[in-house]
């Protein structure tokens, strides 16, 4: 019997508002980061932190063993540009 494997790929991934505008402000920042955390979890990622400043998001999370880096950060950054679209035309 060949016991079950284990890895633990800890990553640090960036991506930036699109034209680096500074749109992530005070005001919305935790709940973006809240709904970044929770969209991590939902891909199977252990998330260790999300933060940022106001054009780009860090993010410490692990890597699954059954999805790509891509396929990840396509989710989250979907998930995360759709969100911002709800909070208004200066979002937008």
């Amino acid at each position: 019997i060949i016991p079950q494997s284990y890895d633990r790929i800890v990553l640090h991934s960036t991506f930036g508002i699109k034209y680096r505008m500074p749109w992530i402000d005070k005001k919305i920042e935790p709940e973006l980061h809240a709904i970044i955390a929770k969209e991590l979890r939902n891909q199977g990622c252990i998330v260790h932190e999300v933060n940022g400043i106001e054009d780009h998001i860090h993010l410490v999370h692990t890597l699954p063993r059954t999805k790509t880096i891509a396929q990840i950060m396509r989710c989250v950054k979907s998930v995360s540009s759709k969100w911002i679209k709800t909070r208004g035309e200066q979002y937008a």
